[in-house]
């Protein structure tokens, strides 16, 4: 059986099929000592309560101790081995098992000396009577027994704290993925899988904050599917929802990785170009203009005579506005220009803070 350094099983698995031997119901007791006339008296004595194993020399004594002995009666003056030297190694191996002193020499050294140095469980003169080595004998016994419950408890619980930790961490976890999935569908559109427009207009907000400290232009984009109405009318509403999936697609994959893209409306995107003026926004909005106009949209299980187009309104900020309701007016006001202009097409204008200013 392994042991830690402090003589503790370190498996509860150790505590099963090997306390006992010989007669299950008697706690196994080991006599140390080199007179056989001892030897035999100690058997005689507690034998009919204990099942007992005698040893002639210490070294006997030490390999003849297991994890299946509950106490040791110890010789101190012995040939060879002596009692001192045979108590520290059986110590050393296991801390925890009592040890009581069975002497006849008292006068070998000071008894409160010897208590002192190596403190036994025991210290007992051979002086006939065995009253007194059974009474500490039992007092032994209970302690043993009570000390191996004790690290079978202890086992026990570490074993019920692991698994409850191991529960509580799971636990966690699923509250922590449900929390986010949770938190994901409040900010995400359902059809898109795009931020929806709470969202988006958040992100739009932090940005503007962020671009106020470094004056960069930032430039919005609002885009409207031309007469998605009739697509529904003629397809049906999935179809117009796969209308709309692809169409999302399409323009995530025209802008950057650092803009930020929104479906905020029924049939309506937006998009926060970030530290770009209009020019580069008028570029990128023609950009997206073409990659809806050319999809071929057979390819992806729609009516060969299907096209569509967007228009786009574009108003860029030199610097950040204050408002962002202000901003989107604007952009909106120039998403009006391409639809009366004829659609499928891109308006860009400056953001006019007097007429956020008039507002």
């Amino acid at each position: 059986m392994d042991f830690d350094v402090h003589g503790i099983y370190k498996d509860e698995k150790d505590y099963e099929g090997g306390f006992h031997t010989g007669d299950k119901n008697k706690p196994k007791v080991l006599v140390i000592d080199d007179d056989l006339e001892v030897r035999e008296f100690v058997k005689l004595a507690i034998g009919d309560q204990y099942h007992i194993i005698l040893c002639e020399n210490g070294e006997d004594g030490i390999s003849a101790v297991d994890s299946s002995v509950y106490a040791v009666v110890l010789d101190i003056r012995m040939t060879g081995k002596d009692g001192f030297d045979t108590y520290n190694e059986i110590k050393r191996r296991m801390p925890h098992l009592p040890i009581i002193f069975y002497t006849a020499y008292h006068d070998l050294k000071d008894p409160y000396e010897i208590m002192n140095q190596y403190r036994p469980f025991g210290y007992i003169l051979k002086d006939g009577s065995y009253v007194r080595l059974m009474d500490t004998l039992r007092s032994a016994i209970d302690y043993y027994r009570q000390f191996l419950e004790n690290q079978r408890l202890a086992i026990e619980l570490q074993r019920f704290n692991s698994t409850l930790e191991r529960r509580v961490a799971e636990r966690t976890a699923e509250l922590e993925d449900a929390l986010a999935r949770i938190t994901q569908l409040s900010v995400t559109d359902s059809l898109t899988d795009l931020p929806n427009r709470r969202h988006f207009f958040t992100r739009c907000k932090q940005e503007l904050m962020r671009v106020s400290r470094h004056s960069e232009p930032i430039t919005l984009l609002l885009i409207d599917v031309d007469f998605f109405k009739g697509i529904n009318d003629r397809y049906g509403h999935q179809r117009g929802d796969d209308v709309l999936v692809e169409t999302a697609h399409i323009l995530k994959a025209g802008i950057r990785e650092c803009d930020i893209i929104g479906r905020i409306g029924g049939e309506e995107f937006a998009v926060l170009l970030i530290n770009t003026d209009l020019g580069g926004a008028g570029v990128c909005a023609e950009r997206l203009c073409k990659a809806v106009s050319s999809h071929r949209w057979a390819s992806h299980g729609f009516p060969e005579e299907l096209k569509l187009s967007i228009s786009i309104g574009c108003c860029t900020a030199e610097k950040p506005p204050s408002r962002m309701n202000e901003f989107f007016k604007q952009a909106d006001m120039a998403l009006y220009c391409s639809k009366e202009g004829g659609r499928n097409r891109v308006t860009g204008v400056q953001f006019d803070p007097s007429l956020a200013e008039q507002s």
